[in-house]
């Protein structure tokens, strides 16, 4: 598998904490996890890392708690991973990977 570019993944991650941080309605939650399902991809590894890197890179204990928070409501609407932004997602990054 080829190496992924880590500046792209930071950009995932940073786009992925801001819209964590304002998300209110159910649509921002799609986009989120799409994000996160992509982040997953591109990493190969699962969802508690997200909470890892929010611990090394901000830690206190505010911002966490918030994302935390946020992001368990996020982690309930599983059917998400059917939509078809994940499918195109896929797509895209098997026919890089080829």
């Amino acid at each position: 598998m080829k190496k992924i570019n880590q500046k792209l993944i930071n950009t995932l991650i940073i786009i992925l904490i801001k819209q964590i941080l304002i998300a209110n309605f159910k649509s921002e939650y799609i986009f989120i996890n799409g994000l996160m399902i992509l982040l997953q991809i591109f990493l190969n590894k699962y969802s508690f890392q997200f909470y890892n890197f929010i611990s090394l890179h901000f830690p206190g204990g505010s911002l966490q708690k918030i994302l935390t928070f946020k992001f368990k409501k996020i982690l309930i609407t599983k059917y998400l991973r059917n939509s078809k932004l994940i499918k195109t997602s896929k797509n895209l990054i098997n026919k890089e990977n080829k």
